[in-house]
Protein backbone atom coordinates (compact mmCIF):
# COMPACT_ATOMS: atom_id res chain seq x y z
CA UNK A 1 0.00 0.00 0.00
CA UNK A 2 1.34 3.80 -1.13
CA UNK A 3 -0.32 7.11 -0.23
CA UNK A 4 -0.36 9.71 -2.95
CA UNK A 5 -1.48 13.20 -3.64
CA UNK A 6 -4.05 12.34 -6.41
CA UNK A 7 -7.85 12.43 -5.46
CA UNK A 8 -8.16 9.33 -7.54
CA UNK A 9 -10.60 6.63 -6.79
CA UNK A 10 -11.51 3.41 -8.57
CA UNK A 11 -8.90 1.08 -10.83
CA UNK A 12 -6.05 2.31 -13.51
CA UNK A 13 -4.51 -1.33 -14.90
CA UNK A 14 -3.88 -3.30 -11.61
CA UNK A 15 -3.64 -0.52 -9.60
CA UNK A 16 -6.19 0.51 -6.99
CA UNK A 17 -6.84 3.82 -5.86
CA UNK A 18 -9.34 4.98 -2.93
CA UNK A 19 -9.42 6.29 0.35
CA UNK A 20 -8.52 5.57 3.98
CA UNK A 21 -8.49 7.28 7.01
CA UNK A 22 -8.55 10.44 5.05
CA UNK A 23 -5.53 9.83 3.26
CA UNK A 24 -5.47 9.00 -0.54
CA UNK A 25 -3.85 5.23 -0.86
CA UNK A 26 -2.87 2.38 -3.48
CA UNK A 27 -2.45 -1.14 -3.89
CA UNK A 28 -1.83 -3.54 -6.34
CA UNK A 29 -5.19 -5.44 -7.03
CA UNK A 30 -4.95 -9.03 -6.32
CA UNK A 31 -4.26 -11.69 -9.73
CA UNK A 32 -6.87 -13.52 -9.88
CA UNK A 33 -5.68 -17.00 -9.44
CA UNK A 34 -6.08 -19.49 -12.52
CA UNK A 35 -7.87 -22.94 -11.49
CA UNK A 36 -5.77 -25.17 -13.13
CA UNK A 37 -7.56 -28.92 -14.60
CA UNK A 38 -6.68 -30.74 -11.10
CA UNK A 39 -8.41 -27.79 -8.67
CA UNK A 40 -11.27 -28.11 -10.91
CA UNK A 41 -11.44 -31.51 -11.04
CA UNK A 42 -11.39 -32.04 -6.87
CA UNK A 43 -13.63 -29.18 -7.10
CA UNK A 44 -16.20 -31.24 -8.75
CA UNK A 45 -15.18 -34.75 -6.85
CA UNK A 46 -16.31 -33.02 -3.72
CA UNK A 47 -19.36 -32.43 -4.65
CA UNK A 48 -19.45 -35.32 -5.94
CA UNK A 49 -18.43 -36.67 -2.29
CA UNK A 50 -20.95 -34.27 -0.67
CA UNK A 51 -24.18 -35.76 -2.34
CA UNK A 52 -23.07 -39.45 -2.04
CA UNK A 53 -22.41 -38.65 1.72
CA UNK A 54 -25.51 -37.00 2.34
CA UNK A 55 -27.29 -40.25 0.85
CA UNK A 56 -25.67 -42.42 3.02
CA UNK A 57 -26.46 -40.63 6.27
CA UNK A 58 -30.01 -40.29 5.45
CA UNK A 59 -30.06 -44.06 4.70
CA UNK A 60 -28.11 -44.77 8.05
CA UNK A 61 -30.10 -41.94 10.07
CA UNK A 62 -31.12 -44.68 12.28
CA UNK A 63 -27.64 -45.58 13.35
CA UNK A 64 -26.39 -42.46 13.73
CA UNK A 65 -26.03 -40.22 17.65
CA UNK A 66 -26.51 -36.74 16.24
CA UNK A 67 -27.19 -36.80 12.78
CA UNK A 68 -27.97 -32.95 12.27
CA UNK A 69 -24.63 -32.53 13.69
CA UNK A 70 -22.38 -30.27 11.18
CA UNK A 71 -19.21 -31.18 12.14
CA UNK A 72 -19.82 -34.90 11.49
CA UNK A 73 -21.34 -34.40 8.25
CA UNK A 74 -18.49 -32.29 7.14
CA UNK A 75 -15.40 -34.79 8.62
CA UNK A 76 -17.91 -37.53 6.54
CA UNK A 77 -17.99 -36.17 3.23
CA UNK A 78 -14.64 -34.51 3.21
CA UNK A 79 -13.69 -38.75 4.32
CA UNK A 80 -15.40 -39.09 0.70
CA UNK A 81 -13.12 -36.81 -0.80
CA UNK A 82 -9.81 -37.42 0.31
CA UNK A 83 -10.49 -41.02 -0.55
CA UNK A 84 -11.65 -40.14 -4.56
CA UNK A 85 -8.84 -37.41 -4.46
CA UNK A 86 -8.49 -35.86 -7.92
CA UNK A 87 -9.15 -38.96 -9.84
CA UNK A 88 -11.82 -39.32 -12.71
CA UNK A 89 -14.69 -40.69 -10.68
CA UNK A 90 -14.90 -43.07 -14.17
CA UNK A 91 -11.38 -44.17 -13.49
CA UNK A 92 -11.90 -45.40 -10.18
CA UNK A 93 -11.24 -49.11 -9.59
CA UNK A 94 -13.33 -51.74 -7.42
CA UNK A 95 -12.06 -51.19 -3.56
CA UNK A 96 -12.64 -52.93 -0.84
CA UNK A 97 -11.78 -51.65 2.77
CA UNK A 98 -11.71 -47.14 1.63
CA UNK A 99 -8.79 -46.11 3.56
CA UNK A 100 -10.33 -42.90 4.75
CA UNK A 101 -13.70 -44.52 5.74
CA UNK A 102 -13.11 -47.66 7.31
CA UNK A 103 -13.01 -46.43 11.19
CA UNK A 104 -14.84 -43.43 10.69
CA UNK A 105 -17.06 -42.57 13.91
CA UNK A 106 -19.91 -40.46 13.68
CA UNK A 107 -19.52 -39.22 17.37
CA UNK A 108 -16.45 -37.72 18.34
CA UNK A 109 -17.06 -38.15 22.22
CA UNK A 110 -16.90 -41.96 22.01
CA UNK A 111 -15.77 -44.72 19.43
CA UNK A 112 -16.97 -48.38 18.67
CA UNK A 113 -13.78 -49.81 19.70
CA UNK A 114 -13.73 -48.31 22.65
CA UNK A 115 -17.21 -49.50 23.79
CA UNK A 116 -17.21 -53.16 22.20
CA UNK A 117 -13.60 -54.92 21.95
CA UNK A 118 -15.35 -57.37 19.13
CA UNK A 119 -14.93 -56.72 15.37
CA UNK A 120 -17.35 -57.63 13.05
CA UNK A 121 -17.13 -57.80 9.49
CA UNK A 122 -18.01 -58.33 5.65
CA UNK A 123 -17.01 -61.66 4.18
CA UNK A 124 -17.78 -62.66 0.55
CA UNK A 125 -19.34 -66.05 0.68
CA UNK A 126 -19.78 -66.54 -2.94
CA UNK A 127 -19.77 -64.38 -6.04
CA UNK A 128 -21.93 -61.55 -5.64
CA UNK A 129 -22.72 -63.00 -2.30
CA UNK A 130 -21.71 -61.21 1.35
CA UNK A 131 -22.33 -61.88 4.73
CA UNK A 132 -22.23 -60.26 8.40
CA UNK A 133 -20.18 -61.94 10.62
CA UNK A 134 -20.25 -61.73 14.14
CA UNK A 135 -17.61 -63.54 16.46
CA UNK A 136 -18.56 -65.12 19.38
CA UNK A 137 -18.67 -63.22 22.58
CA UNK A 138 -19.22 -62.42 26.41
CA UNK A 139 -21.32 -59.49 26.33
CA UNK A 140 -19.94 -58.27 29.98
CA UNK A 141 -16.31 -59.08 29.15
CA UNK A 142 -16.48 -56.88 25.59
CA UNK A 143 -18.97 -54.28 26.21
CA UNK A 144 -17.86 -50.98 27.92
CA UNK A 145 -21.01 -50.38 29.31
CA UNK A 146 -22.73 -47.49 32.12
CA UNK A 147 -23.89 -49.02 35.46
CA UNK A 148 -27.57 -50.61 35.28
CA UNK A 149 -27.72 -51.51 31.88
CA UNK A 150 -29.84 -55.07 31.06
CA UNK A 151 -29.73 -55.25 27.54
CA UNK A 152 -27.73 -53.74 24.61
CA UNK A 153 -28.63 -53.29 20.76
CA UNK A 154 -26.68 -53.96 18.35
CA UNK A 155 -27.37 -52.10 15.03
CA UNK A 156 -26.29 -52.77 11.69
CA UNK A 157 -27.18 -50.43 8.38
CA UNK A 158 -25.60 -50.79 4.77
CA UNK A 159 -25.52 -48.62 2.94
CA UNK A 160 -24.86 -48.27 -1.03
CA UNK A 161 -25.43 -45.09 -3.40
CA UNK A 162 -24.11 -44.71 -7.10
CA UNK A 163 -20.89 -42.76 -6.41
CA UNK A 164 -21.44 -40.01 -9.42
CA UNK A 165 -24.68 -39.56 -8.68
CA UNK A 166 -25.54 -39.74 -5.23
CA UNK A 167 -29.09 -41.00 -5.88
CA UNK A 168 -30.95 -43.28 -2.95
CA UNK A 169 -29.57 -47.00 -4.03
CA UNK A 170 -30.23 -50.60 -1.73
CA UNK A 171 -30.19 -50.78 2.54
CA UNK A 172 -29.87 -53.29 4.50
CA UNK A 173 -31.06 -52.65 9.00
CA UNK A 174 -30.25 -54.99 11.16
CA UNK A 175 -31.46 -54.89 15.08
CA UNK A 176 -30.04 -57.32 17.62
CA UNK A 177 -30.64 -56.59 21.46
CA UNK A 178 -28.59 -59.05 23.80
CA UNK A 179 -29.10 -59.50 27.37
CA UNK A 180 -25.79 -58.00 29.03
CA UNK A 181 -24.33 -60.95 31.13
CA UNK A 182 -21.70 -63.60 31.53
CA UNK A 183 -22.79 -65.57 28.93
CA UNK A 184 -21.22 -66.33 25.81
CA UNK A 185 -23.40 -65.59 22.92
CA UNK A 186 -22.37 -67.79 19.52
CA UNK A 187 -20.89 -66.64 16.18
CA UNK A 188 -23.52 -65.75 13.69
CA UNK A 189 -23.35 -64.83 10.21
CA UNK A 190 -26.09 -63.30 8.59
CA UNK A 191 -26.69 -63.25 4.73
CA UNK A 192 -26.88 -59.66 3.55
CA UNK A 193 -29.26 -59.18 0.55
CA UNK A 194 -27.96 -56.74 -1.03
CA UNK A 195 -26.30 -56.92 -4.42
CA UNK A 196 -24.54 -53.45 -5.06
CA UNK A 197 -23.72 -52.71 -8.59
CA UNK A 198 -20.35 -51.14 -10.78
CA UNK A 199 -19.89 -47.28 -9.73
CA UNK A 200 -21.72 -48.13 -6.42
CA UNK A 201 -20.33 -47.30 -2.80
CA UNK A 202 -21.44 -49.19 -0.47
CA UNK A 203 -20.75 -48.58 3.44
CA UNK A 204 -21.60 -51.08 6.51
CA UNK A 205 -22.30 -48.86 9.97
CA UNK A 206 -22.37 -50.77 13.58
CA UNK A 207 -24.11 -48.42 16.51
CA UNK A 208 -24.92 -49.47 19.77
CA UNK A 209 -28.11 -48.41 22.22
CA UNK A 210 -27.78 -49.11 25.88
CA UNK A 211 -30.87 -49.90 27.93
CA UNK A 212 -30.70 -49.49 31.52
CA UNK A 213 -32.93 -49.54 34.52
CA UNK A 214 -34.10 -46.48 36.11
CA UNK A 215 -36.74 -45.57 38.68
CA UNK A 216 -39.32 -44.93 35.49
CA UNK A 217 -38.18 -48.39 34.41
CA UNK A 218 -36.14 -49.63 31.60
CA UNK A 219 -35.10 -46.62 29.75
CA UNK A 220 -32.39 -45.94 26.67
CA UNK A 221 -28.70 -43.98 27.23
CA UNK A 222 -28.67 -40.51 25.96
CA UNK A 223 -25.40 -39.78 27.38
CA UNK A 224 -23.05 -39.01 24.19
CA UNK A 225 -20.39 -40.96 25.45
CA UNK A 226 -22.18 -44.25 25.53
CA UNK A 227 -23.70 -43.65 21.87
CA UNK A 228 -20.76 -45.25 19.66
CA UNK A 229 -21.46 -45.18 16.01
CA UNK A 230 -18.72 -46.27 13.40
CA UNK A 231 -18.40 -47.78 10.03
CA UNK A 232 -17.27 -51.28 9.66
CA UNK A 233 -16.79 -51.74 6.50
CA UNK A 234 -16.38 -49.63 3.16
CA UNK A 235 -16.08 -50.59 -0.64
CA UNK A 236 -16.45 -49.87 -3.78
CA UNK A 237 -17.95 -51.54 -6.23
Amino acid sequence: MAIHMMEINGKIANVVFYKMNGKNVARMAPRKAKRTKPMKLRNRNFGIASRSAGMIRKTIGKALPFPANRSMQSRFSGAIAKWIGSREVKNILPETGIAFLMDFGFNAKTSLRQRWKVSPYLANTNPGKLQLIVPAFIPMKTIIAPEATVSVELIFIVATTPLETGMRGQEFPLSITIPYNNVELPARSVDLPVNPKPGDIMVTVCALRYLINTKQGVEQVTDPNYLPSAVIDARYC
